[in-house]
């Protein structure tokens, strides 16, 4: 016979499973979003290179880079987490410790901070590309 506390738990590892079905898709979203800042940010340095302004966007793709890179290292432990999750709501027998609440409670901070740092990263390009993008028309317009 099931106890209340294991039907309690079970509903507790399949709330953790939407969760993580959650973080996935923003992951995912962020994918393509990062896909579009890459294309945006090939557009800048094209104009960037004609305004002489190369140097403002070296740290910017840089951090690029290292979001791209933390997104895929948390989509892979989002993934495991979920596949984890899944093992655990199948089998009601399987023991299971506190670890797993405290690595789902991590994975939401990393998630958090993740999409602080895309929205920093995202202002800074709109930033430097509405300057340089402004910058260029100018000069153009100017004939220069």
């Amino acid at each position: 016979m099931e106890t209340i506390e294991s039907r309690q738990l079970s509903s507790e590892f399949q709330e953790l499973h939407s969760e993580n079905k959650e973080w996935i898709a923003d992951v995912l979203f962020m994918e393509d979003e990062i896909r579009f800042y890459k294309k945006l940010f090939d557009k800048v340095i094209t104009a960037a290179i004609h305004e002489n302004r190369v140097m403002e966007l070296s740290p910017l793709s840089k951090k690029l880079g290292q979001l791209d890179e933390k997104k895929e290292a948390l989509k892979l432990l989002i993934t495991k987490n979920q596949h984890l999750l899944e093992s655990i709501i199948k089998d009601a027998e399987k023991t299971v410790g506190m670890e797993v609440i405290e690595e789902n409670t991590e994975i939401t901070k990393e998630i958090k901070l993740l999409f602080m740092e895309e929205r920093a990263i995202r202002k800074a390009l709109f930033s430097i590309s509405e300057n340089i993008f402004d910058e260029e028309n100018k000069n153009h317009l100017l004939g220069e």
